[in-house]
């Protein structure tokens, strides 16, 4: 076993014995984990794990929580420039700032921005992300090789588009491709895809803005062939319903459920203005959805219902949708949401528990991304994913409830390392693959470049009028 400076196994065979593991059925305290290379091959109690594998080395650290690294179940990587642009803005952003971005973005400003927010997932306490969407081709290969050099674990999705919302008014907007050209584009991406150890391939289309039914009905036909998961944001803004329902006649969710688009392989971000029939059909077709409740917060048009899902049996996992990447304010966010919306109304002082929202975070967001069988929980066999946190702070003590401790009381400042298959990739803030402070004053000027070559309309801030003037110009 090689150890780190500060004594914490790095990779290979090892024992921690800690203060309390998050295990699949809750805290157990004074406990351990055994992983040999990838996995964990045991947890159990302090007294037993020393004679089941005496070959080990042992590393005694009872100050220290052991749990599942965070799951993100929506994110768009290369945004991570633009970061405060989005406050005080509307819905529909997509529409005047990520479609312009992304147009005036090179294969390495791609690869540079998804480094970036690779880099504060793992500050966050996140070990798996759930990529939203990139194109096949140059761009995706760069964030791909990003997210593989940081070592995060990945769900990303190739996206694809073969309509335009004829109200996007942004000289960025590009020909949508026809949907025989997304299937081959897609059928090809699936042949040739990347060989990245930690990287599983998906494919999505963006929203009914963006995608016809024949697109819809057949990408999500090749993710169900291909048993891997179809993305596709739904439900999110008013805008979106209307232009369905004046387009279609149908609900976004109505629309995927007769176009057979809802199934066990179905990733829905978002689904925040559902109605409950809406909640049946996702929960009798088993589909999962991301809920992203600092995204509500920031530009929604509503909050999820995730304590209906939770009660009807849907699939959901937490999402940050690149607003915060930010694992622990991401747990507070989301049940915060619920309570706020839902549980003052009907005096529920539980608002789903402390554990519901854990779950979310962890293996409810593994098995929403289609890696239930890999990663999420502490459990032998699981790949070994997972969080070392300091307990020993005033926030933190005295333990009475880890789960509400978890949710209300620990931040990123108690996170002291995080593990990716067996392997730290974080310790004290500090990626082992990426040096932060060149990471930033390196590239900073570019990054701030990149946002202003932009043709991007803010309604509100200083940067309106000289953002419009770009458009008009193009």
């Amino acid at each position: 076993m090689r150890t780190t400076s500060a004594g914490l196994p790095s990779e290979g065979q090892f024992v921690l014995e800690v203060g309390v593991v998050l295990g699949p059925e809750g805290p157990l305290e004074q406990s351990a984990v055994a992983v040999d290379g990838e996995r964990f091959v045991a947890v159990g109690p302090l007294e037993t794990m020393p004679a089941l594998y005496r070959g080990f080395p042992h590393v005694r650290r009872l100050d220290l929580a052991l749990v599942p690294g965070f799951v993100d179940c929506h994110n768009h990587v290369t945004q991570s420039f633009a970061k405060a642009l989005t406050c005080g803005e509307p819905s529909q952003l997509w529409r005047r700032l990520w479609a312009p971005l992304r147009v005036a973005m090179s294969p390495d400003d791609i690869y540079l921005a998804t480094k970036w927010a690779g880099v504060e997932l793992l500050r966050g306490g996140f070990t798996t992300v759930v990529v939203a969407g990139e194109q096949a081709g140059e761009n995706s290969a760069a964030a791909m090789r990003a997210l593989d050099e940081i070592g995060l674990r990945s769900v990303f999705a190739y996206g694809f588009a073969d309509s335009a919302d004829a109200s996007m008014r942004s000289s960025a907007r590009r020909t949508p491709s026809s949907t025989a050209q997304c299937m081959r584009l897609a059928e090809k991406a699936l042949a040739s895809r990347p060989t990245f150890p930690r990287i599983t391939v998906s494919l999505s289309c963006g929203t009914v803005h963006s995608a016809s039914r024949d697109l819809i009905r057949e990408l999500s036909r090749l993710c169900a062939e291909a048993g891997i998961v179809f993305q596709m944001h739904t439900n999110e803004h008013t805008a979106e319903v209307e232009y369905c329902l004046n387009l279609h006649g149908r609900r976004p969710i109505e629309l995927l459920a007769d176009e057979g688009a809802l199934g066990p392989h179905s990733l829905l971000a978002h689904a925040t203005l559902v109605t409950p029939s809406e909640v049946t059909l996702l929960a009798d077709s088993r589909a999962a959805v991301s809920y992203n409740p600092v995204a509500s917060a920031w530009k929604g048009n509503g909050v999820a219902p995730a304590l209906d899902f939770a009660a009807r049996g849907v699939r959901f996992g937490l999402g940050t949708d690149a607003t915060r990447n930010d694992g622990f304010r991401l747990l507070d966010a989301a049940e915060s949401a619920q309570r706020l919306t839902r549980g003052i109304s009907t005096d529920d002082s539980s608002a789903g528990a402390g554990g519901l929202w854990v779950h979310a975070a962890t293996a409810g967001g593994a098995d929403a991304a289609g890696l239930g069988d890999v990663t999420g929980t502490v459990a032998p066999g699981k790949h070994a994913d997972f969080l070392l946190l300091t307990r020993n702070t005033p926030e933190c003590q005295p333990s009475w409830d880890f789960a509400w401790e978890l949710i209300r009381y620990y931040d990123r400042t108690n996170l002291v390392a995080a593990y990716i298959d067996g392997r730290i990739v974080l310790e004290n803030g500090r990626p082992t693959a990426c040096d932060v402070d060149e990471l930033v004053t390196s590239n900073l000027d570019r990054a701030r470049r990149v946002v202003n070559d932009a043709p991007i309309v803010r309604v509100h801030g200083p940067s309106r009028a000289a953002a419009q003037h770009r458009v008009s110009e193009e």
